[in-house]
């Protein structure tokens, strides 16, 4: 299917989906009626290239890792290099640990550590002085 017929489509289920009012869709020629109501939907882009991906991917990662770092402390769930082999005792703690692969009787389990996992040991959130604030996770905007 190409990326053409794909756009069809979405924009087919979407406009089922929104108000019968001019859409301006992404990527598209539109030209509103001056006062009359329209809105903007934003469609896959045109024939996008491997750069251009890999571009956006990277400052979506870096945003994530910033918001991270700034608001919580992360460290191994394990300490051990991943690949090497431990052994978990009984009473192991299962909701820090997944065993995964031919899982049967009972601790001690010894096998092969694929992923150390990632734990939180700080948390930095800002203190909230109004709880409704909370329930509000985009303003509202006025323009003077």
């Amino acid at each position: 299917m190409s990326l053409e017929a794909i756009r069809e489509a979405l924009q087919s289920r979407l406009a089922a989906l929104t108000p019968e009012i001019g859409t301006a869709w992404r990527n598209r020629a539109f030209a509103p009626t001056p006062g009359e109501p329209w809105q903007s939907v934003d469609m896959l882009p045109l024939d996008p290239d491997d750069a251009e991906i890999g571009a956006a991917a990277r400052v979506v990662h870096g945003g994530c890792r910033k918001l991270l770092a700034e608001h919580f402390t992360l460290a191994p769930v394990r300490a051990e290099a991943e690949g090497s082999r431990v052994t978990l005792a009984a009473g192991f703690d299962a909701a820090a640990v997944r065993l995964t692969g031919n899982v049967v009787g009972q601790a001690p389990f010894t096998g092969t550590l694929s992923h150390r996992g990632w734990q939180v040991t700080q948390v930095r959130l800002p203190q909230l002085t109004d709880a409704r604030a909370a329930a509000i996770i985009a303003q509202a905007e006025v323009e003077l």
